[in-house]
């Protein structure tokens, strides 16, 4: 009965390794896709207060570096 139990944990450490490496490979293609978008006034990196519906300042623009830093850590994540 103990192998069984370890079979179905492995099987579901696994499962989860799995979906944290797929999410990873997808921030890791997807946002330099969007970097090669043409944005005039920046990239959207922030949201602040989104609750408060009349702030008009609620997003903060940043740069490429920002986003950059996102795929880092998306790769940390994996890594740890």
């Amino acid at each position: 009965m103990s192998n069984f139990t370890r079979y179905l944990h492995d099987r579901l450490v696994l499962l989860l390794l799995s979906i944290n490496t797929f999410l990873t490979l997808a921030v890791c293609v997807f946002v330099p896709l969007q970097l090669g978008a043409n944005h005039g006034n920046g990239y959207i990196v922030q949201c602040r207060d989104c609750s408060n519906i009349a702030n008009i300042d609620r997003f903060t623009n940043g740069s490429v570096w920002e986003l950059l830093g996102f795929i880092v850590f998306a790769l940390l994540v994996l890594a740890v």
